[in-house]
């Protein structure tokens, strides 16, 4: 299948609700606006296909209105659908309600970022911020601030950097992720563990075990990516990232928070690449750069030469390679 752009409609999303969410769409559609009719969509539209779904968020404490589910739901199953289509209007989808999903999904003890508030700070007040944080998004106003950086010991002596960006970054992010992970989570592969719903580090060790006794696996090389968060290339990301979304509006808000530069005391620094340690959306962006330059490699490439049993299992950036033999499985001359 030759690559192909793809726009999600609220119509698509309206044969895949049960009848208590069709009836809460009708409602929606009454009190929505109409879309303007383009391919790539604006903030408040869907492009040529449906209209933009302006749900409030609710009291504090309630659950998410039942209408994000679905549509989050819509989007895995269109990418899984059409694994070679690009996703060119997914921005639409950060309304209120997702906004606010997003916001109850965070650690509500986590440190404030240089903003200075905290997680029950925004609470207080959550459905007027999130109907303001909207709006900025809609108008454009919306910029990130800087992340502030914190030292952490590791168990080496080392210190690990550790970011801390502000609470309205991490809720937007966190809701880019939730539409990013939806698409993303049907294209990754199942050797790889770490930062992943319904997975963990339990699970890798476990299936690590398993897979290693149940393919005869006899050599194993224990590999870690050095400093692979502060070296990860923007240009290079971005350019993955494109090749299954290609919403510009998403794309210059992930740009917009690699380069927001980061608060190390009271030096402010804007690093030409790395994406902080700490920063919700992190985690994803790097599984989605490592599938793409690692897990495929292995798959297309080391696979295909290796003449004995070859495994692989990748807990973000961490990965164990695993070999039935040492002398089966090098590569040919002229194989690779």
């Amino acid at each position: 299948m030759t690559g192909r752009d793809f726009t999600l409609s609220m119509d698509d999303t309206r044969r895949t609700a049960q009848p208590a969410e069709r009836s809460a769409m009708r409602e929606a559609d009454l009190s929505g606006s109409q879309g303007t009719k383009t391919v790539r969509g604006t903030w408040s539209s869907e492009g040529e296909a449906g209209r933009h779904h302006r749900a409030k968020a609710k009291p504090a404490g309630t659950p998410s209105p039942p209408l994000v589910q679905p549509r989050l739901d819509r989007i895995a199953e269109q990418a899984r659908q059409y694994p070679e289509m690009a996703f060119t209007t997914l921005a639409h989808h950060l309304d209120a309600a997702v906004l606010e999903r997003a916001f109850w999904s965070l650690n509500p003890r986590s440190a404030a970022g240089v903003d200075r508030i905290t997680w029950r700070d925004y609470k207080r007040d959550l459905e007027t911020n999130l109907e303001v944080l909207h709006a900025k998004l809609v108008s454009g106003a919306y910029a990130p601030q800087p992340v502030v950086r914190r030292w952490i010991p590791k168990q080496n002596g080392k210190l690990r950097p550790l970011g801390l960006p502000a609470l309205e970054d991490k809720i937007v992010a966190k809701a880019v992720s939730l539409l990013l992970e939806q698409v993303y989570e049907q294209d990754f592969c199942d050797f790889s563990y770490g930062f992943r719903p319904g997975r963990s580090c339990h699970q890798a060790l476990r299936d690590l075990r398993e897979g290693l006794i149940r393919n005869g696996i006899r050599h194993a090389i224990d590999c870690d990516i050095s400093s692979f968060f502060d070296n990860l290339q923007h240009d290079e990301l971005l350019e993955i990232l494109r090749k299954r979304i290609k919403d510009s509006r998403l794309l210059k808000l992930i740009q917009l928070w690699l380069e927001a530069g980061i608060m190390d005391g009271k030096e402010l620094v804007f690093p030409e690449k790395g994406s902080p340690q700490g920063s919700v959306i992190s985690p994803l962006l790097a599984n989605v750069y490592l599938h793409e330059v690692l897990d495929k490699w292995f798959q297309d490439v080391v696979v295909a030469h290796c003449r004995g049993r070859v495994v692989l299992y990748r807990y973000a950036d961490d990965f164990i390679i695993g070999c039935a033999s040492e002398k089966g499985n090098r590569s040919q001359p002229g194989e690779q």
